[in-house]
């Protein structure tokens, strides 16, 4: 088996004599976890990582994640952390054992929904930040300006953010509503 190989017994498939399904297996993962990367969802590893659950057909430890990928513990660790953040994988109970399990979201539209959403939400917010800091400054200037000139030019910039704040706050609120409809919490 290479470093990089499934343990296939852990993902719950047997190999047949030649080891082919194994290949297959590794150039999954392995296509996963580029892809992930690519495409800017996550990174090489957490793509390897909701690859190699996407073949398990029962939840996996971390253990059989580590074991099972040929990786640290902490970068397991840390895919799992980000994956289950971004709602690609959920953690899951197994009874008779006190680990956590994980398993992959196999509906891959809401995956991908719900990453689009809690990416672009959190642009908006960092946005609405930043508006909130530039119009205290602008209502200030539009105050206290040096000259009439300035008063205006301020109170002109302030009408503007208030427009993109104004549409920022609105798309928000679209976003709950998809979240809401497409029930992804």
């Amino acid at each position: 088996m290479s470093a990089c190989a499934p343990n296939a017994n852990r993902i719950g498939y047997m190999l047949n004599q030649t080891g082919n399904l194994e290949s297959l297996q590794e150039r999954f993962i392995d296509a996963v976890g580029r892809f992930a990367k690519e495409i800017g969802i996550t990174g090489y590893t957490e793509g390897r990582v909701f690859g190699y659950l996407m073949l398990a057909s029962k939840a996996l430890s971390q253990d059989d994640l580590v074991d099972g990928l040929q990786i640290s513990r902490g970068k397991v660790s840390t895919a799992l952390k980000i994956l289950t953040d971004q709602n690609f994988v959920k953690k899951t109970g197994v009874r008779g054992s006190r680990k956590e399990f994980y398993a992959a979201e196999l509906n891959l539209w809401k995956v991908t929904l719900s990453y689009l959403l809690h990416q672009i939400g959190g642009r908006l917010a960092n946005l609405l930040e930043v508006f909130e800091q530039i119009l205290a400054d602008g209502n200030e200037m539009k105050k206290n300006g040096q000259n009439a000139f300035e008063r205006r030019a301020a109170a002109h910039l302030v009408r503007r953010v208030e427009k993109l704040q104004g549409f920022a706050r609105a798309a928000q609120s679209l976003l709950r509503q998809i979240q809401a409809v497409a029930n992804l919490g």
